[in-house]
């Protein structure tokens, strides 16, 4: 079993995705994304010139844990450990996902 993990960051937050191939399949991945309550560089001083009065507060960052099990050709997907119907734009990104490993190794 090999695992692959890819950390994408930007201002408002950052994904971390976790792929599980064996013999050469995915057969899972995690993914937990964080979405931040403002920019990480939006701190107190701009906020108040911006007459605003919130900045950025990593513990207000809402977070969204993904899990996709594939098995028997068949997509599995979880979102905050509850089960829901994967949707036509998903199962197209896991598609994706795949074909782009496939394409590396």
């Amino acid at each position: 079993m090999k695992k692959i993990e890819i950390i994408q960051c930007w201002k408002s937050g950052r994904l971390n995705s976790m792929v599980y191939v064996k013999e050469n399949k995915i057969f899972k991945i995690v993914e937990k994304k964080e979405n931040y309550n403002r920019p990480f560089n939006y701190d107190k001083e701009t906020a108040e010139e911006l007459g605003d009065r919130e900045w950025f507060d990593e513990t207000k960052s809402i977070f969204t844990d993904t899990i996709v099990i594939s098995h028997k050709n068949k997509c599995y997907q979880f979102i905050n450990n509850e089960e829901c119907n994967a949707s036509a734009a998903f199962i197209d990104y896991y598609k994706r996902l795949i074909n782009e490993y496939n394409s590396i190794v």
